[in-house]
């Protein structure tokens, strides 16, 4: 029987295979400066979901809380932090919002496609995989 290994924190481990997470920030305003950290805050409603969300994963289990810098991440990250006060929680540019495409087998066409942003988004994926 194959052994199950996890990676953490560039160090390998038994146990589960490793299960990510993910949420979406609550509502934030829009506007100019919106994708540029910090980018603008949550709304009240944004809050309220932001509150909804950390009490519905207050039950579960984590290793680690892995945040955007956006403003948005943060604000709904520091909601669930609340309920995990002994989590470690890490605040990286590594796990901002990216383009769908990254996980298409083939880039969408006639679409003019930013390949300078594709580059550095990827290399962001993978410095934040590298973390788990």
């Amino acid at each position: 029987m194959k052994k199950a290994w996890k990676r953490i924190a560039g160090k390998k481990r038994r146990g589960a295979p490793l299960r990510v997470v993910f949420v979406r920030h609550g509502q934030a305003f829009s506007g100019p400066g919106e994708d540029t950290p910090p980018g603008p805050p949550l709304t009240p409603l944004g809050l309220r979901q932001a509150g909804r969300v950390a009490r519905r994963l207050k039950g579960e289990k984590f290793d680690h809380i892995y945040v955007s810098d956006m403003a948005r991440a943060r604000e709904t990250a520091r909601a669930i932090v609340r309920h995990h006060k002994r989590t470690p929680c890490t605040v990286t540019g590594d796990v901002r919002e990216i383009l769908p495409e990254h996980f298409m087998r083939e880039l969408p066409r006639p679409k003019p496609y930013p390949m300078g942003l594709f580059r550095r988004e990827r290399a962001s994926i993978a410095r934040f995989a590298r973390l788990l």
